[in-house]
């Protein structure tokens, strides 16, 4: 389950900052409003985010977001100026290998250049750590929560 996000946390309507950005936002969430049509729980913050890497490795993910941080150098740096901003992160997420044969610890390394960058621009790191069954997993809970949702009686009509 690998690749790299970039989030952002803003304490205004992130729509408005989207349709003028050159980034590649592809999610916009509202504080209040539905995650998704499926869901019954809401936004507690609002913001957006862009795929900064869609690589596997992590060795991989930081050599595209080194690229993306130096493509987007210019607006990064207007976005950490803002004011309404709460927080801006890269998440990097990462299969657990150890479960592999010949694994017996698990270490990864950010470059000083990945950090030095992200540091410049009021970044924060986040590393998330995906088990070998992340998708299995994700699937049977994403199933009983749709079995629990049509056991529910709508307390709506």
């Amino acid at each position: 389950m690998g690749g790299c996000m970039l989030r952002v946390y803003c304490g205004f309507d992130p729509r408005e900052y989207a349709s003028i950005s050159k980034l590649p936002i592809y999610n916009v969430w509202q504080e209040g409003e539905l995650r998704s049509q499926h869901s019954k729980r809401r936004n507690t913050s609002s913001g957006f985010s862009c795929v900064v890497s869609s690589q596997e490795l992590l060795a991989d993910q930081v050599i595209d977001t080194i690229a993306f941080l130096k493509k987007y150098e210019a607006e990064l740096q207007e976005i950490s100026n803002l004011d309404g901003i709460e927080e801006s992160q890269l998440d990097f997420g990462y299969d657990c290998r150890l479960h592999e044969p010949n694994i017996a610890m698990q270490g990864e390394y950010l470059p000083s250049e990945l950090l030095s960058l992200a540091g410049s621009l009021n970044l924060s790191i986040a590393l998330s750590l995906y088990p070998p069954d992340f998708e299995q997993q994700a699937q049977a809970l994403w199933e009983a929560r749709q079995k629990q949702s049509k056991q529910e009686p709508d307390s709506g009509s």
